[in-house]
């Protein structure tokens, strides 16, 4: 039941050969009650979190971090399921959170709505 929407988080990054690139899925969010403009607040939540310098640096390391990783340079705690943990939780956080127009905080946990990449 519900009005059930996904999310998916585009990433590009590059490829073997020099000046290709190649697209790849970093996070994937579901979130099972998602009606009229929701969609739309929560895509301009999470590019207002994005353009915060805190979070440019943190996802712009994590990106890099993807980038050692697909040249098969794989760091110690890396889960394949979830590449770009901070970067998603951001995206859970502007999908889960409305404190401007309707004081809404979803009764879903970060994990529920959770998708492997």
């Amino acid at each position: 039941m519900g009005v059930r929407f996904q999310v998916y988080l585009i990433a590009r990054s590059p490829a073997r050969t020099p000046q290709r690139f190649r697209y790849q899925c970093i996070g994937a969010y579901h979130h099972q009650w998602c009606f009229e403009t929701m969609p739309l607040r929560a895509l301009h939540r999470f590019f207002t979190l994005l353009r915060q310098d805190e979070n440019v640096v943190v996802v712009r390391d994590e990106l890099r971090l993807l980038a050692r990783t697909l040249e098969d340079v794989k760091p110690p705690l890396y889960n394949p399921a979830v590449p770009c943990p901070y970067t998603l939780s951001l995206l859970a956080i502007s999908w889960t959170t409305d404190l401007e127009h309707q004081t809404f905080l979803s009764s879903n946990s970060f994990t529920a709505g959770l998708m492997d990449a």
